[in-house]
């Protein structure tokens, strides 16, 4: 998988043409982070609860090559994990984490995006991004994968196509495949509306079942000033496996950069978990609460629900929330505290449990360091091009 992400940026990188790496510019971000960890379920469990102190020592590096037409950025980090009270869960790889993400301006009206993520986490219900259920501890993996365009037809016009393959498999256990296809049409009516229709196609495999679904959306935004912005969208869903049903997209959000910044979101929709047969309904309703005090203070708050309801096995509903505090006296170094409670009742993976609850609370305070290099690389002008290094900035 490494040699894939690696190959991956290579090719982003020869794809630019020559004209647009006349100017280039580079950055480089190497980090670590050193992180303690107290959990009081460690193994995700509704009986007997194991509670555990765990280091974590995370490497990684972020990298990025701007181009005037292009944009290509990279990262991937690793978790080495040392526990307290179990040793078999000492691991010098218990997380991997890759991204990619390239973006090119054929012209000034259509634009070329291609983002990737891989995870690999030997605790599986970190990997529900979407629905937040809990699973017992256990190996899973996750790679996603989505080509986009936007074509931008007039002024008012834009044309979105985009398309977004997900697999998630457990350990010793099958891979369930997600693929959404969405074509969005929005029109701005006015310097804050703006309205849009949305094609939503999904087809979920599991081994050599599958099941289908095609939804149609409407939508409208609007700003209710300049860092206010107002986002909804709705319509029918017709599924082979459950019919028709309504999905709903919706967010309000405040974003001024230094002062209070807020979201709420709400979704109703279609989603795959961790070795669950089928397509799996969700209704999740999320806020997030983010507080400046300082120039170099910032803290932070976060709240969910997320009910799941799956074909043939179980039903789950998570209730999440967190508080999170942020000091950063220096550009290249930050230090992190958080806490993080879930309550989840119901089982998903069978009906059997779904009188069942568990509860699970994480402290966690992390050291990281971050520094930061950028450099732009410029033409040499006529003659060979051999091109001239200059230093941006570095810390």
């Amino acid at each position: 998988m490494r040699i894939l992400i690696i190959r991956g940026v290579l090719v982003g990188v020869l794809a630019v043409p020559a004209v647009a790496r006349a100017q280039t510019k580079v950055i480089l971000v190497p980090s670590a982070s050193v992180s303690v960890l107290s959990d009081d379920n460690v193994f995700s469990t509704s009986s007997v609860r194991s509670s555990d102190q765990m280091t974590l020592i995370s490497p990684g590096v972020q990298t990025m090559f701007e181009t005037p037409r292009a944009r290509l950025m990279g990262s991937y980090a690793m978790d080495m994990l040392r526990s307290m009270d179990f040793s078999s869960l000492n691991d010098l790889e218990a997380r991997r984490h890759g991204m990619l993400d390239a973006v090119y301006r054929q012209t000034s009206r259509l634009s070329l995006n291609l983002s990737g993520h891989y995870d690999r986490s030997d605790e599986a219900g970190e990997l529900n991004f979407e629905t937040g259920v809990l699973l017992p501890r256990a190996r899973a993996m996750r790679l996603e994968l989505g080509p986009s365009f936007t074509y931008r037809a007039s002024p008012v016009l834009t044309v979105q196509g985009q398309y977004n393959w997900v697999q998630e498999s457990l350990e010793h256990g099958f891979a369930t495949d997600e693929h959404v296809g969405r074509l969005i049409v929005s029109r701005q009516v006015s310097e804050r509306a703006s309205i849009s229709a949305t094609y939503v196609g999904r087809r979920f495999v599991n081994g050599d079942g599958f099941e289908t679904s095609n939804a149609v959306l409407a939508g409208a935004t609007y700003k209710l000033g300049p860092f206010t912005t107002l986002s909804v969208q709705g319509g029918p869903r017709r599924s082979s496996a459950t019919g028709t049903r309504p999905e709903v997209v919706a967010s309000f959000l405040r974003r001024k950069p230094n002062v209070l910044t807020y979201s709420v979101d709400i979704w109703r929709g279609e989603s795959i978990i961790l070795g669950v047969l089928g397509p799996v309904e969700v209704t999740s309703a999320t806020g997030r609460l983010s507080i400046p005090l300082r120039s170099h203070v910032q803290v932070g708050t976060a709240a969910g629900v997320f009910n799941s309801e799956s074909l043939f096995q179980g039903d789950a509903r998570v209730y999440h929330s967190e508080v999170a505090a942020s000091w950063s006296p220096k550009a290249f170094y930050a230090i992190t505290a958080s806490y993080g409670a879930d309550f989840q009742h119901g089982d998903i993976r069978t009906s059997l449990l779904n009188d069942r609850d568990l509860v699970r609370h994480v402290f966690l305070v992390e050291l990281r360091v971050a520094p930061h290099v950028s450099r732009t690389i410029q033409p040499a002008g006529p003659g060979p091009a051999r091109g001239r290094l200059t230093q941006e900035s570095e810390s």
